[in-house]
């Protein structure tokens, strides 16, 4: 659905704006913000989460002024109980006290429970849907998980739009 490059140009946009900006991959399904700043696969937010690398560490440099990224890491989410867990909240909270915005980029809703579980600790969240793979009821059955689980809606971002 093109969620990880949403998150990296919303990231952009905003380091560019003046924003304090950390980008956290937190997709096991497909952690692909490292590449798409050209960087190396490393520790990240797994081992952070696991309290095996401090997170400030972890974190490096994307190129862009403002903007940096903790990518997935080399162990994985670190699985549902760790997502859940209060450790994730406090991670995610420590981190919100050094930049202005902590974008987390997550695995769909269909394929992972992640995103609902990441949902109880962000304040908000940006549902991104495709125009040619998204059905409405998707949308709103994952808007409602979503809700359920303590986030609010920020937007919607429409990809796949074919131009007339």
């Amino acid at each position: 659905d093109g969620v990880s490059l949403v998150t990296a140009h919303l990231g952009r946009a905003l380091a560019r704006a003046g924003q304090r900006v950390l980008l956290v991959d937190t997709n096991a399904a497909h952690p692909d913000l490292h590449r798409l700043f050209g960087l190396e696969f490393g520790s990240g937010w797994s081992e952070a989460l696991g309290g095996e690398v401090p997170w400030r560490e972890a974190k490096r440099e994307t190129g862009v002024d403002g903007l940096e990224l903790l990518s997935l890491g080399r162990s994985g989410a670190g699985g549902e109980d760790r997502l859940a867990s209060s450790a994730a909240g406090e991670l995610l909270a420590e981190m919100a006290k050094e930049f202005d915005f902590v974008l987390c980029d997550a695995a769909a809703m269909g394929t992972s429970s992640d995103p609902a579980l990441l949902a109880g600790h962000l304040g908000s969240y940006l549902l991104v849907a495709r125009a040619d793979k998204t059905l409405e009821a998707e949308a709103v059955a994952v808007t409602e998980r979503l809700v359920r689980a303590g986030a609010h809606a920020c937007g919607v971002v429409l990809n796949g739009v074919r131009r007339a």
